[in-house]
C-alpha cells in the first residue's frame, strides 16, 4: 500500500479531482437496523463482513435519502452505538444474471397475467444457477453518522448548496426516495436525526480498539484504472474519526 493524505484543495473521496466549491455540514444522522453486512472486497467468493460500516457504504446510504449528481457526501465520523455482534448464516444467491430472452418472456407473462388477474410464478434463474454462500452479518446495529454535503466536480452539473441542503433535510423528515440499507439490500435500515442522548453507546467508555484496514473509497485519479483506498480504522471510545485517519491506496 501507498500511504496518502488528502492535500489542500483536494477531496478525500475523489483524489486527483478538483476540490469542492462549497461544503455544508449535516446534522448527525442515526441509522438503525436488525442486520448489516459490509463485505470485504478481498473475499469475493465467501462473504466476510467488516465489523464496522465503510465510508463508501455510508455515502450510498445518504445518497438513497437524497441524491443529486452535482453533489456528494464526505463521512467525517462514525459512532458505533451497539456491541459488535456477528451472526453466521447462509444465503441463496444467483450465479449469473438472467438471460434477456427469459426476462422478455417473464414480462410478457406478467402482462397476460394482469389481464387475466393471475400473476405467473416464473423462476428466471433456475435451480442449477442458484448456490448457497456463507454470509456473516452484523446483528442489531445502530450508528450515528457525521457527514458533510460537498460539491461533486465530476458530476457534470452544478448544484445549489442551500436548496440541496433544504431538500436533504426534507427527505430526512418525510422519508427517502429510495429505501436505504446498511451494506446490502438484504439489510434495510431506519433513519432519523440523532438526539444528544443517542451518542452514549456500548463503547463510549472503552479504550481505543484497532480494527485494521477498512475499505474507504476509490481513487479515480486515472479514470480508466480506479484504485481501491483503505483507511486505518481506530474505534476510539466508540467513535471512528474517518476524516483524520491514515489513508492508503493499493
Amino acid at each position: 500500500m501507498t500511504a496518502v493524505r488528502p492535500a489542500p484543495g483536494r477531496t478525500s473521496g475523489n483524489r486527483g479531482a478538483p476540490g469542492p466549491r462549497w461544503r455544508r455540514s449535516l446534522r448527525p444522522l442515526l441509522l438503525t437496523g436488525p442486520f448489516a453486512a459490509y463485505n470485504r472486497p478481498e473475499m469475493p467468493s465467501e462473504r466476510e463482513t467488516y465489523p464496522v460500516p465503510t465510508p463508501s457504504a455510508l455515502v450510498g446510504t445518504l445518497e438513497s435519502i437524497y441524491w443529486n449528481p452535482g453533489l456528494t457526501f464526505r463521512i467525517r465520523k462514525i459512532h458505533v452505538l451497539n456491541p459488535i455482534d456477528i451472526m453466521g448464516c447462509r444465503r441463496n444467491e444467483v450465479a449469473s444474471p438472467a438471460p434477456s430472452r427469459d426476462l422478455a418472456k417473464f414480462f410478457k407473462d406478467v402482462a397476460r397475467g394482469m389481464e387475466r388477474k393471475e400473476m405467473p410464478c416464473y423462476d428466471t434463474a433456475g435451480p442449477k444457477k442458484r448456490q448457497q454462500r456463507a454470509a456473516p452479518m452484523l446483528v442489531d446495529v445502530a450508528y450515528i453518522v457525521e457527514a458533510d454535503m460537498v460539491d461533486n466536480p465530476l458530476g457534470g452539473v452544478r448544484a445549489d448548496p442551500d436548496r440541496s441542503l433544504a431538500l436533504y433535510c426534507k427527505s430526512v423528515r418525510k422519508g427517502a426516495h429510495m429505501n436505504p440499507y446498511l451494506g446490502t439490500e438484504d439489510c434495510p435500515c431506519e433513519f432519523s436525526l440523532a438526539r444528544p442522548e443517542d451518542f452514549e453507546g456500548a463503547y463510549t467508555h472503552c479504550p481505543p480498539m484497532d480494527l485494521g484496514w477498512v475499505f474507504h473509497s476509490w481513487d479515480r485519479t486515472d479514470p480508466g484504472r480506479p484504485r481501491p483506498r483503505f483507511f486505518h480504522c481506530i474505534l476510539d471510545h466508540g467513535v471512528i474519526d474517518v476524516e483524520h485517519s491514515e489513508v492508503a491506496a493499493l
